[in-house]
């Protein structure tokens, strides 16, 4: 699979594994990171080949702009796991909302 995910129907397809170390992180959401102590908008989540030319180990990347702390306005690129005792969901983009 190479794809930018955009949207929740192609994070289906991925594997258990790699869809649970995304987590609920969509296009759009804004994410606190416990380990980073920042608040985080997702621009992008890629996945298979696309995810590898980034990151050549990882079946996902995160490409995403902190919003606060004190790197705000940065634009990073990673595949850390999603760990709900730490993360947080601030904003669900509007089209997941329920």
């Amino acid at each position: 699979m190479a794809s930018a995910a955009k949207g929740s129907d192609q994070l289906g397809e991925l594997d258990q594994v790699t869809r649970a170390a995304i987590g609920p992180r969509r296009v759009g959401g804004i994410y606190r990171s416990g380990y980073l102590d920042c608040q985080y908008r997702v621009e992008e989540v890629l996945t298979g080949e696309v995810a590898w030319a980034v990151i050549p180990f990882s079946d996902f990347a995160l490409v995403e702009v902190d919003l606060t702390g004190p790197r705000a306005g940065r634009s990073r690129v990673h595949c850390t796991a999603w760990d709900s005792r730490r993360d947080e969901i601030v904003e669900m983009p509007e089209r997941h909302r329920r």
